[in-house]
């Protein structure tokens, strides 16, 4: 090797390794504050972050409302910039921030004991490919949260 130079081998390194689950860095998020490219704060009940990369979203809902699960569905479509049926006013509601949405793999949407499951492309959650559903009440919400690892920020 000439002085001054270094020889190596170009290596993909993937940002989350799928073989390696013990090196991945876990972070849940309650109350995230994000900031939508027209200005409006959304905030996201509770993010799972791996690695730093947002990976699972979740919208509760109280269950004394009207359709708690349809409504936190409703808002997570919103803040993923896809709110298809979205009924409230233009002004009352936000572009949404597709971008942190994008590397996001899983949205649930749960209101007491009772949760429903999806992605973006979900035809139950989301439109998009109609062989993805979303799975209503196989978890509890409390079991979903307490997988989330130990600590919060």
């Amino acid at each position: 090797m000439a002085r001054g130079t270094v020889e190596r081998d170009e290596v993909e390194q993937p940002i989350i390794d799928q073989l390696k689950t013990m090196g991945w860095q876990h972070i849940h998020v309650d109350q995230l504050r994000v900031r939508a490219a027209d200005g409006a704060d959304i905030l996201l009940d509770l993010v799972l972050f791996v690695n730093g990369i947002p990976v699972a979203v979740v919208e509760y809902k109280s269950p004394d409302r009207k359709d708690p699960i349809g409504s936190a569905i409703q808002d997570l479509r919103a803040y993923a910039g896809v709110s298809l049926d979205d009924t409230r006013e233009p002004h009352d509601r936000s572009s949404g921030v597709p971008e942190f949405f994008a590397p996001v793999q899983l949205l649930v949407a749960a209101s007491g004991s009772e949760a429903a499951l999806g992605t973006i492309t979900s035809s139950g959650l989301f439109s998009g490919a109609p062989s993805r559903t979303v799975m209503r009440g196989r978890w509890s919400s409390t079991t979903l949260v307490d997988g989330c690892g130990s600590g919060r920020s």
